[in-house]
């Protein structure tokens, strides 16, 4: 929050500032971790965190799963004088289009990393709420993670006030052990 940017935390600025991927260790599952999560949604960073995902996967036999969300940026457009013109059935089919487009690329990533030897499986989440990180971090929570590694633009801190950051806030909400990849 406020607090945070102006005060800072310690392991927050360590993840931001250091040009080296950091391992935020929240219990020993991290060691050996059983079954992995990546926040992935296709950029240069999250293949950096995906290649962590793997090895670590590899060293401990581990499930790797690749965890995309969709935004759905429409927010609002069940308002009751769009009905009428047909508008929210156009969005929603537009959602549903991006959601098979997601979801046929994302399998094809999951079956390159089971060409490699590794457990792996895929899920795409709808957000509608306009909160990625939120949506990210209560699947994560909800599904019993010993680690997830996401990959980070690394943002200025201007940019995270007003856009967030969506390692900065699995890092804090997250239950399992964050790997942040640069």
């Amino acid at each position: 929050g406020i607090i945070d940017f102006f005060l800072g935390s310690v392991t927050g600025s360590i993840a931001h500032k250091c040009s080296k991927p950091v391992l935020i260790a929240k219990d020993e599952k991290c060691g050996a971790p059983k079954k992995i999560a990546i926040a992935y949604d296709f950029s240069y960073h999250c293949e950096r965190a995906l290649e962590w995902a793997v090895k670590f996967a590899k060293l401990n036999d581990a499930e790797v799963e690749l965890v995309n969300v969709l935004p759905c940026y429409y927010q609002g457009y069940h308002v009751a004088h769009s009905i009428s013109n047909n508008f929210n059935e156009a969005i929603e089919e537009m959602i549903k289009e991006s959601l098979k487009n997601i979801e046929a690329k994302i399998k094809i990533k999951e079956n390159e990393i089971s060409a490699l030897g590794v457990k792996t499986k895929s899920t795409v989440l709808l957000d509608k709420d306009g909160s990625v990180p939120d949506k990210i971090i209560e699947y994560l929570n909800t599904n019993d993670f010993d680690l997830v590694t996401i990959g980070t633009h690394s943002k200025g801190k201007i940019a995270e006030l007003f856009l967030g950051s969506v390692a900065n806030r699995v890092i804090k909400k997250s239950n399992a052990s964050v790997l942040i990849s640069k």
